[in-house]
């Protein structure tokens, strides 16, 4: 007469091995796609990666032409929201800070 330790080994390998057998090998959370050189995405991800002051140009673009609709202020707010369209990251830390000191 089977023990119930028996039973309950049985019970545990058998859904071990068919988890084992439910979780495949590779990982299917990340694909990758391949791009040629010119197209628009890689393109623009090499010239983000080459230029150092990316953000700096940005936030100084949209302040010039923010500033004259909204006010210095207002533009200072709105830039402070947006995040870059390259790479996601949020321009606030990218404003100059107007009421300080120049730094050398």
């Amino acid at each position: 007469m089977p023990s119930r330790r028996l039973a309950l080994r049985v019970l545990l390998a058998g859904s071990a091995a068919l988890a084992a057998s439910a979780y495949p090998t590779a990982s299917r959370a990340f694909r990758i796609v391949d791009e040629d050189e010119q197209s628009p995405r890689v393109q623009s991800l090499i010239g983000a990666c080459e230029t150092r002051n990316a953000h700096e140009r940005l936030v100084a673009e949209l302040l010039a032409e923010l500033e004259g609709e909204r006010g210095p202020a207002a533009a200072a707010e709105a830039v402070r929201g947006m995040a870059c369209p390259l790479c996601g990251c949020g321009l606030g830390a990218a404003l100059p800070d107007l009421g300080a000191a120049p730094r050398f």
